[in-house]
């Protein structure tokens, strides 16, 4: 019974888990569970604590060269279509954005969840769809009633697609499993140094597309996002560049250089994935533009689905691979200095 008195109540706890991120839930509930007295003073303790984890964990997980670039995508679009409350809800939108990055999952998402989430953006889309299409194309005539109701039967087609894409990452990366093995500290510098040299190749080739993609948003009178992506291209090339592993280095320290590795470039590939999304904003914002300018709201409407499409896919593209690259660190971390025997 006295133990049953030194339990937080369910609902309470409940709530604080759901604050803490995920990173951090075990250890910081566990914290506050041992020094629970009473609701009051756990909830109090709670206040104290959880918002200087949530600080911690968005610093740590900060991508300082992605949120540059989301900020430049998000100020781009509500520059056009709302130019006074842009100034206004850019930063609010951006420290979300931080805030979001400090419940980054510990592991890829199973596969129902992933599904699922396909299934609610997919039938979000097509309830927009078919609402605007009954509500429209029976009070217009042709042709937008025409292409209201083509849009009608294109809809439902969404959520399958969405879902059989996001299975298709998912089986991808149960083929993809981390094992390193009993492999000593000879095969492990071998293995990171291919890697290395991998990594390398790639970012120049990298670098060099998105010098292109800078050069071709600079032509199409976008210096913002154009500075920006120059400025992504610098951070493909330099990081990791001139990181050589020392001579006769231990596991632990090639344990260390692969795991930086590893994350550095999980946080380019997010990085590369935001750029590439960029010339499909534009294209699309054009396209909703046209659609407005010449009363075609089909058009505009189409825009806009496909634009948030768009921007899901490549968060869930990004939450999959950068979960992928967190299994592959966690698989290096168990490794022990006495495999080497």
């Amino acid at each position: 019974m006295e133990d049953a008195a030194l339990t937080p109540p369910p609902r309470l706890e409940k709530l604080v888990l759901a604050l803490i991120p995920p990173c951090a839930r075990e250890a910081v509930a566990g914290d506050l569970c041992e020094t629970y007295r009473a609701p009051r003073q756990y909830a109090v303790e709670a206040l104290r604590t959880v918002p200087f984890v949530i600080a911690s964990q968005a610093r740590r997980n900060l991508n300082l060269p992605v949120l540059a670039v989301q900020g430049a995508l998000l100020f781009f679009l509500m520059n056009a279509f709302a130019p006074r409350l842009a100034p206004v809800l850019a930063p609010p939108l951006l420290l979300a954005l931080v805030l979001r990055g400090a419940y980054q999952p510990l592991s890829r998402p199973q596969a129902h969840s992933a599904i699922r989430d396909c299934a609610l953006v997919g039938m979000a889309m097509v309830l927009v769809l078919e609402t605007l299409s009954l509500g429209v194309a029976v009070s217009w005539g042709a042709p937008d009633r025409d292409s209201w109701l083509t849009l009608f039967w294109f809809g439902p087609m969404l959520v399958p697609l969405l879902c059989v894409l996001r299975t298709g990452l998912v089986l991808d990366g149960d083929q993809d499993t981390p094992c390193y093995g009993d492999l000593g500290a000879d095969a492990l510098a071998e293995r990171y140094l291919g890697f290395l040299r991998s990594v390398r190749r790639r970012a120049l080739l990298e670098a060099a597309g998105t010098l292109a993609l800078a050069a071709l948003l600079l032509r199409l009178a976008m210096p913002a996002l154009a500075g920006v992506t120059v400025l992504a291209a610098v951070y493909l090339v330099l990081p990791g560049m001139a990181e050589t592993l020392p001579v006769q280095a231990d596991l632990l320290s090639i344990q260390a250089f692969y795991k930086r590795a590893l994350a550095r470039r999980g946080q380019q590939s997010r990085l590369l994935r935001w750029l590439w999304l960029t010339p499909v904003v534009v294209a699309l914002h054009r396209l909703i533009q046209t659609g407005l300018q010449s009363s075609h709201p089909v058009m505009a409407v189409a825009g806009g689905v496909a634009m948030v499409i768009a921007c899901f896919l490549v968060t869930a593209l990004n939450r999959e691979f950068g979960s992928r690259a967190q299994e592959k660190i966690t698989a290096l971390e168990r490794m022990r200095p006495e495999m080497t025997a």
